[in-house]
């Protein structure tokens, strides 16, 4: 079946079950707050709504992207977010620990069967962590996951984030360019970062202390080729 006008289709209904759609669809709220459109050509993204390349200089691809799946909304409220674009429920019983359905990233398997069995490599995932002081709230963490290369087959996770912090798996690499720095307090207090040359901590408030709380330990400054200073528990003073 084909639905269309002035002779061009607009739907074809096919045999195989599938529907295609020659432009954009849209979907509207009934208060015309948001909407939804699926489309990647320029016609058929919102007006404002381009998306440049990585790179500017990427002779590969053209000047703008347009998004797939673009979901707008038309909201000036700055407190708080006010709409939901994507919700992830789970509909089942309510139970701890239990796991929202996952944004998933994956890929074209590379094999001699064809198949698509290991094709996700990446995904972010909810999971309920028990109720919120309120009984009609649940609160939770948010999860980052991936699959090595060359690796074991399951997915590890590497990243979570709840109400007490961040949580890694691995190591925190901050490799990518030198001279990039790590600040800790709310007015950039303790700054720690490579030069390219040097490593350097920069203390800018109070006192800058190294504190090593086991009794019985001792603390121990090593420099390569010269030796190591020891620090026992009596008084030391430079």
């Amino acid at each position: 079946m084909i639905l269309g006008t002035a002779g061009t289709a607009i739907l074809t209904l096919g045999e195989d079950k599938n529907a295609t759609f020659a432009g954009t669809i849209y979907v509207d709220s009934p208060s015309s707050t948001s909407s939804l459109m699926v489309g990647g050509t320029r016609g058929g993204t919102y007006a404002h709504h381009e998306l440049g390349l990585w790179h500017t200089d990427d002779a590969t691809g053209s000047q703008s992207q347009y998004p797939e799946i673009t979901i707008v909304n038309n909201d000036s409220t700055t407190r708080n977010p006010q709409t939901t674009g994507i919700s992830l429920h789970n509909k089942n019983t309510v139970a701890t620990d239990t796991w929202s359905p996952a944004i998933s990233f994956s890929s074209k398997e590379v094999g001699s069967t064809g198949t698509i069995y290991n094709s996700q490599y990446a995904s972010i995932v909810g999971q309920d962590k028990g109720q919120n002081g309120n009984t009609d709230w649940r609160a939770g963490d948010l999860t980052f996951w991936t699959r090595e290369v060359g690796g074991s087959y399951p997915m590890q996770e590497r990243l979570r984030l709840s109400s007490g912090g961040a949580t890694f798996a691995g190591d925190v690499l901050l490799t990518s360019v030198d001279s990039q720095k790590l600040k800790l307090g709310a007015s950039d207090d303790l700054e720690l970062w490579h030069d390219g040359n040097n490593n350097n901590i920069l203390s800018k408030t109070g006192h800058l202390k190294i504190v090593n709380s086991h009794g019985s330990g001792n603390t121990e400054f090593e420099i390569s080729g010269s030796g190591s200073y020891t620090f026992d528990a009596s008084p030391a003073t430079f």
